[in-house]
């Protein structure tokens, strides 16, 4: 389902993901809305990774297991997309 029906778009690659946006719905703005916010959470939420030990790690790990698949899956998606459809190619 996620590869044929979604458009993959990463907050670590936010801009990236934006200008995918852009060029596949044809929008004509230049701004973007909230992308400021969504950097400021984003690295907020990789600070606190910081503290946690590895066994803490490992028991939320554990837990997601699942969304950490889905989330490497995605990640996949996102650079097939990249040079299927928009023609970026990550390794020139």
């Amino acid at each position: 389902m996620l590869k044929h029906k979604f458009l993959i778009g990463k907050v670590d690659n936010i801009h990236e993901s934006f200008e995918r946006f852009k060029m596949y719905f044809n929008w004509k703005t230049d701004s973007y809305l909230c992308d400021d916010q969504i950097i400021i959470n984003s690295s907020k939420l990789k600070n606190h990774v910081k503290d946690l030990n590895a066994q803490e790690l490992n028991m939320i790990y554990d837990s997601n297991s699942f969304d950490v698949q889905l989330y490497s899956y995605a990640e996949y998606l996102f650079q097939q997309q990249g040079s299927q459809i928009f023609g970026i190619n990550k390794f020139q």
